[in-house]
């Protein structure tokens, strides 16, 4: 099953996504005015307006999506429709399709909103945000309500178009990066100096003061900047240079493929409520937490958001609805 997973992310989604990446360099850097409005507002400003050129890298529920997605997702149901005719389909981009109790997931690109930015960067010369977004396929095998196979490959521009960076698969019991077993790193034995990777936290956690409070108090008890836009690559660098990775609202294709690698490295994964997270058909379109940290620092993590924060010093209390719509999302 992980040749056949790794089949699909490099022979079938990754020539189609960077063939997109190229077209889409190309693309922008013919368009002289976006280029100039990407100069004048910055690149988050830009993708949050209504700028007509952007238009059909929208979707209806405001994410972004480019054609080699819907390419890249379509060649990889096909090819598992014709060596597992049996098995579900639960896509990005395609939506469910049903069939056994064993269902394949997929998101061709985590990050779509980071490639997009990545892409405007060097079509108009523009440095790159920093942290640098970053972004990748994702495939699992869910058999039942569990995760038994989980790939990230991580993507970058090469040679004009994109190429795997780091290509991370496990099952729950091991995990390898690039093929090779990963001792995890050393952790703070407390929360201060812990690293925090979170996606988007305003859109994340910014609904209610106690979704807020929650994320606000870790982030506060680490004493550090939250590391942001890693997307699925933000849970690989648990392997690597971030000790804890909390996140709210992600769906079924954004979480299933994160489990069976995490847990095969030793990394600890469960909502914010410390349960495990189960992935039945019945949750499919539900939306999920996920917290992973090193075991010690696990129970640190989530002792600090069960806590929540005084109201006095909750931001959301204090500054109203965290929530500012679909701009946060790049800010």
């Amino acid at each position: 099953m992980q040749a056949f997973a790794q089949h699909l992310a490099r022979d079938l989604a990754l020539p189609a996504l960077s063939s997109g990446y190229k077209n889409l360099v190309a693309t922008l850097r013919e368009n002289a005015a976006l280029a100039d409005a990407a100069r004048s507002q910055g690149l988050d400003a830009l993708l949050a307006s209504d700028n007509s050129a952007l238009a059909e890298l929208k979707k209806g529920n405001k994410e972004l999506v480019t054609s080699a997605e819907k390419i890249a997702e379509k060649a990889m149901a096909d090819a598992v429709r014709e060596k597992f005719p049996a098995h579900a389909i639960v896509g990005e981009e395609h939506g469910f399709q049903a069939g056994s109790d064993a269902r394949w997931v997929f998101d061709p690109v985590d990050g779509t909103s980071a490639m997009i930015r990545t892409a405007m960067c060097e079509a108009f010369g523009l440095p790159l945000p920093q942290p640098t977004p970053a972004f990748g396929i994702t495939i699992a095998l869910v058999e039942g309500a569990v995760p038994t196979l989980g790939l990230v490959a991580e993507l970058a521009p090469k040679d004009g178009g994109l190429a795997i960076s780091h290509l991370y698969i496990g099952d729950g019991k091991t995990a390898t990066c690039d093929g090779k077993l990963l001792p995890l790193p050393p952790y703070p034995k407390t929360l201060t100096g812990a690293k925090l990777a979170c996606t988007v936290p305003e859109i994340m956690f910014g609904a209610n003061a106690k979704k807020w409070g929650g994320f606000q108090g870790l982030l506060d008890a680490t004493g550090q900047p939250c590391i942001t836009d890693q997307n699925c690559i933000g849970f690989m660098r648990l392997l690597h240079d971030v000790n804890i990775a909390y996140e709210a609202d992600l769906a079924y294709h954004d979480a299933a493929a994160l489990i069976p690698i995490l847990q095969g490295a030793g990394i600890k994964v469960t909502s914010e409520k410390g349960e495990p997270l189960t992935f039945p058909e019945s949750a499919i379109g539900t939306e999920f937490f996920v917290l992973a940290a090193q075991a010690e620092l696990h129970t640190m993590a989530l002792d600090c958001i069960a806590k929540n924060i005084p109201p006095a010093q909750n931001k959301y209390t204090q500054g109203g609805n965290m929530h500012q719509g679909y701009a946060s999302k790049f800010s």
